[in-house]
């Protein structure tokens, strides 16, 4: 009886040997398989360096060659402030101040403007003449700017409303003697301004307001305004 129990036992772990055995073989071939299988190419993520290739290379909207045309084409989304500081600094004098003009009878144009003036002024390559040319017309702005803006106490105040019916070209036309008005009631006029008058057109005979001198044109225009 004993005998036949260990005779039962050894089949059975003959049996148990015989199948970890095949299942060993078979586990080294599936082994041996994927070893031996060439692995896929490897591949970057869709659209990754077509990406990168454009991120080093400059677009032609960047282009230096093309950011004069870039900013002209975005001046119309800027304040009429910010396209005259874009056209000053792209050298562009003369549309600024077309840009300061359109704006007119506004106070912080006219400032503006005489700021463009200056900067002109202070450019080397003027020539006597030219620059005799930017200081009058610098004086002449300020003083158009001073007799539209008159803060004076007994004077009549208009709103912006009503200055922008004015007809600032005609104001800007009429005649700003240096000799008689002077520039001490000029509020946009600097020193550096005054130092440039003297040495071109000596001193004033006295100083006056813009609106006490053409005081008739000033009482005409208001009493024709709505």
């Amino acid at each position: 009886m004993v005998e036949f129990f260990s005779i039962v036992l050894a089949l059975l772990l003959l049996g148990a040997t015989v199948f970890a055995l095949h299942r060993y073989q078979t586990m080294e071939m599936e082994v041996s398989v994927d070893r031996s299988t060439p692995l896929p190419p490897l591949q970057n993520p869709p659209d990754t360096e077509a990406a990168d290739s454009a991120a080093e290379q400059p677009s032609a909207a960047s282009s230096p060659a093309n950011t004069v045309s870039a900013v002209a084409r975005d001046t119309s989304s800027l304040s009429w402030q910010e396209e005259v500081m874009e056209l000053k600094r792209m050298g562009d004098i003369l549309g600024a101040l077309a840009v300061c003009k359109e704006e007119f009878p506004l106070w912080s144009a006219y400032n503006q403007a005489c700021i463009l003036l200056r900067s002109e002024l202070k450019s080397a390559d003027l020539s006597p003449e030219e620059k005799q040319e930017r200081l009058k017309k610098l004086y002449q702005t300020a003083a158009t700017a001073e007799f539209i803006h008159d803060k004076s106490v007994d004077d009549v105040k208009l709103p912006l409303s009503a200055l922008r019916q004015l007809e600032t070209e005609k104001a800007a036309d009429l005649e700003m003697p240096y000799r008689e008005l002077g520039y001490a009631h000029l509020r946009l006029i600097r020193k550096g301004d005054i130092k440039l008058m003297q040495e071109m057109w000596g001193r004033p005979n006295g100083h006056s307001k813009p609106r006490q001198f053409h005081r008739e044109w000033w009482n005409t225009v208001v009493n024709s305004l709505d």
